[in-house]
């Protein structure tokens, strides 16, 4: 019931976010700036793709926003069960995180190809050495995975978690949703918009509260860990490849691990 609840509380602060990006195009479309004859031309092909793009963006939004508050509803009245609920609000929510990064951008007129640049999406940055940096991430979070549960069984301690019961019962579209989507809509996010604004380690904190619903210290610990290392790698690579491969392998593992213990 906690992810759940969760989950709804985040949807409806898209809702602000999104009503924000809203405001500010509003704000931007009441500005007319001095332009050359030469200079509105050239652009006028460029704002027809972003104008398309940006209302897509848009359209996706209020959709994914959609799904959420029917879920709460249909939840509510008892029409689908927690699980269901649990599953449609938390890709809802997912998916909400890159569509409100490019509504955000294209709303302040950026080109779509600068954009994708920007987040460190271009092809030019699929590289053999960033896919390495991807590796190392995973080699580096699994390695202080295995340290700290080793301390546990020295020191005795046993610290409470609800992944287990998270995920039990989740359909299997929903588990490849964890490892394939999820980690891509959360890095352009986290590292590739938060990380060049607000910073590393404040973004880091951002990415350790969205896993607060597991309701374990550890997940909470080693998502702030993985967030500053990852922002680290996003910095020095420029790329959001790297970052991503990291992620999606760890959470694959995540998921192979509960499989074969629970």
């Amino acid at each position: 019931m906690a992810s759940y609840a969760l989950n709804v509380i985040q949807g409806w602060l898209l809702t602000l976010i999104g009503m924000h990006v809203v405001n500010v195009a509003t704000q931007n479309s009441n500005m007319k700036p001095k332009r050359s004859k030469k200079t509105i031309k050239d652009s006028d092909k460029s704002k027809d793709h972003n104008s398309k793009y940006k209302f897509i963006s848009y359209f996706l939004l209020i959709l994914l926003l959609v799904i959420i508050t029917l879920a709460v509803i249909l939840y509510n009245y008892k029409i689908i069960n927690l699980i269901t609920a649990n599953v449609y609000s938390t890709i809802a929510v997912s998916l909400a995180f890159p569509t409100i990064v490019f509504a955000y951008l294209l709303t302040k007129k950026e080109d779509l190809s600068l954009i994708i640049k920007n987040l460190g999406l271009s092809k030019d940055k699929i590289t053999s050495k960033n896919i390495i940096y991807g590796i190392v991430l995973f080699a580096i979070i699994i390695f202080l995975e295995i340290i700290f549960s080793f301390g546990e069984s020295i020191f005795h301690i046993s610290l409470p978690t609800n992944v287990k019961s998270t995920f039990m019962g989740m359909p299997v579209f929903f588990l490849i949703f964890t490892f394939t989507i999820a980690p891509i809509d959360e890095e352009i996010l986290f590292r590739g918009f938060l990380v060049p604004r607000i910073g590393i380690w404040q973004s880091a904190f951002l990415f350790a509260i969205l896993h607060f619903e597991y309701g374990s210290i550890s997940e909470i610990l080693f998502a702030f860990i993985f967030g500053v290392i990852a922002g680290y790698i996003f910095k020095k690579t420029h790329s959001l490849y790297a970052t991503i491969i990291g992620h999606c392998l760890i959470n694959l593992l995540g998921i192979i691990m509960l499989i074969i213990i629970f």
